[in-house]
């Protein structure tokens, strides 16, 4: 069993998903559920959300799920596919889909508040060792 607090009070220190508004929602082993409020400070020229934000929280939701047990995992590559425009808050949901002892794969999926498929991103990620805080 995965200790969401602990594991939400390590994350404090990414501070710039932090300073995005991104909350920790759920987690466990392989599996976080992050989310966040666009505010006027998120929007594009295009009076939409910036597409920066949902890579940042799908980017993010990856990080949680793979560092969650205590392997400091980073991105390494990261595909995302922009599908529809949010509307309200977001939510993502990521996934490990395989793991070995130095790499992980992981997808994401991002919806709005209305549950509308939003963006798609696969993540493979490097593992560079135990985060003993979390262990």
């Amino acid at each position: 069993m995965v200790d969401i607090e602990k594991v939400r009070k390590f994350f404090l220190a990414d501070t710039f998903a932090m300073g995005q508004g991104i909350v920790i929602e759920e987690v466990d082993e392989g599996y976080a559920k992050c989310t966040v409020v666009p505010n006027e400070n998120h929007m594009n020229a295009g009076n939409a959300v910036q597409g920066g934000l949902t890579f940042t929280l799908a980017d993010f939701a990856f990080a949680v799920a793979t560092n969650c047990t205590g392997n400091l995992t980073v991105s390494l590559e990261n595909n995302i596919s922009f599908i529809s425009p949010p509307k309200g808050k977001m939510t993502a949901i990521a996934k490990v889909c395989r793991e070995t002892r130095s790499v992980a794969f992981c997808d994401v999926e991002v919806f709005d508040d209305s549950e509308k498929l939003v963006a798609k991103m696969s993540v493979t990620g490097f593992k560079k060792g135990e985060i003993e805080y979390l262990k």
